[in-house]
């Protein structure tokens, strides 16, 4: 166990801080008063701030276009059309994807992090509209792509 406490320790304290470019200010306050588009579905995509993974930043595709890295902490939103949209999160053998539906007019909500040590792929899961706007209200919007 002192030898698993010791490697994550020096994990965390080696592997330096995670870094994405973060959205302007004005665009971060605009993106959370949560305002519905009448013609596309609204897709908003964050990481909560957690000890396992802490250092790692996951790609996030959506329909199979990158739309950015998250970090601990952050956001992105995502606009789309009707119906289901295939969600990516991570890299190569280390990626999870879910199969997400969001009607136009609405604004949906995934939350995505690690697990356990921080090792494996990452873990998605759609939350309530109260959750999601909770959550990302903490958060920073990252740089459109």
């Amino acid at each position: 166990m002192r030898g698993v406490v010791l490697t994550v320790a020096s994990l965390l304290l080696f592997s330096g801080c995670a870094s994405v470019p973060l959205a302007s200010p004005e665009q971060d306050s605009e993106a959370k008063r949560f305002i519905p588009k009448a013609d596309v579905a609204r897709f908003y995509i964050y990481r909560n701030p957690q000890l396992a993974g802490a250092s790692a930043i996951c790609p996030i595709t959506v329909n199979g276009r990158s739309v950015g890295s998250l970090k601990n902490g952050t956001f992105v939103v995502e606009a789309v059309g009707p119906g289901f949209s295939q969600i990516t999160a991570g890299l190569g053998s280390s990626q999870n994807q879910a199969s997400v539906s969001c009607a136009v007019g609405q604004i949906c909500f995934v939350s995505t992090g690690f697990v356990g040590h921080g090792i494996g792929p990452p873990e998605m899961v759609q939350v309530s509209t109260d959750v999601g706007q909770s959550d990302v209200q903490r958060l920073e919007l990252i740089k459109p792509q």
